[in-house]
């Protein structure tokens, strides 16, 4: 009896789910037909019919592709498996950008690979004067005598100043944002079918800044989690402010 209970369990949460549901139906208009038959019921064409058409069910289902497992290691990535920032952005008719300082993104030459090509930019800092840069030095602390989040912010936004002169209005705009959100964004054009998002999660303290966990998103791959990640980086960019002159 408790075998059964276990079987009927296992049968309605499958069902609840909509796994093996034609399995299910083949399996019950059988039984049904049995019963019918111990009792003279049933037509021995119609049995016939019936049984052909649950072989034919059966016969098509095993044509059905085989689910296979996502294999995470090719999804979540580290920051080696992009290669050069520059790749990332050559050609790219606009790219956003947020990091704690983006510094290690400015250095690729965004004015070269994007801005010279008639592209534009919009980057997105940690506002210097914010408390949330001391968190985030704690946070970010690693094993590298070079890392130094405050220098990097100044030297990001000597740069960018220059840049945006040299570019002209409306080409490259930056804003200073007080908070930070826990992660890094890259948007390359967002308007774009092309349209690609790269996501980095900061961590805790990594030893080095490579080790921080990557996801890259492409709106031809998912258009619901490419559309997430733009609203973020519009919703951040709406609460930054622009740096004072």
């Amino acid at each position: 009896m408790l075998a059964l209970w276990k079987t009927l369990k296992r049968v309605g949460a499958d069902i609840a789910a909509g796994r093996h549901l034609e399995s299910y139906a083949v399996t019950g208009v059988g039984l049904a037909l049995v019963v019918l038959d111990l009792i003279g019921q049933v037509d021995m064409e119609v049995s016939l019919t019936v049984i052909v058409a649950a072989l034919s069910l059966l016969v098509f289902k095993t044509t059905t592709p085989p689910q296979q497992a996502v294999d995470l290691d090719s999804v979540l990535l580290d920051r080696d498996d992009f290669g050069p920032f520059r790749e990332v952005v050559r050609g790219r008719r606009q790219v956003w950008i947020y990091g704690p300082s983006a510094i290690n993104a400015l250095r690729e030459d965004i004015e070269h690979e994007v801005l010279s090509q008639g592209g534009e930019v919009r980057v997105i800092l940690q506002d210097p004067d914010s408390p949330a840069v001391d968190f985030l030095i704690d946070q970010l602390d690693t094993n590298d005598p070079r890392a130094n989040l405050r220098r990097d912010l100044e030297a990001s936004i000597r740069l960018l100043s220059h840049i945006a002169d040299a570019a002209g209005p409306g080409r490259l705009e930056f804003r200073l944002l007080s908070y930070s959100p826990g992660f890094s964004m890259v948007v390359a054009d967002p308007s774009s079918r092309d349209g690609l998002v790269i996501v980095e999660f900061l961590g805790f303290r990594y030893e080095h800044i490579s080790q921080r966990m990557h996801i890259e998103i492409r709106k031809s791959e998912s258009q619901h989690w490419f559309d997430h990640w733009v609203g973020q980086f519009q919703r951040m960019w709406d609460a930054a402010l622009p740096p004072l002159k």
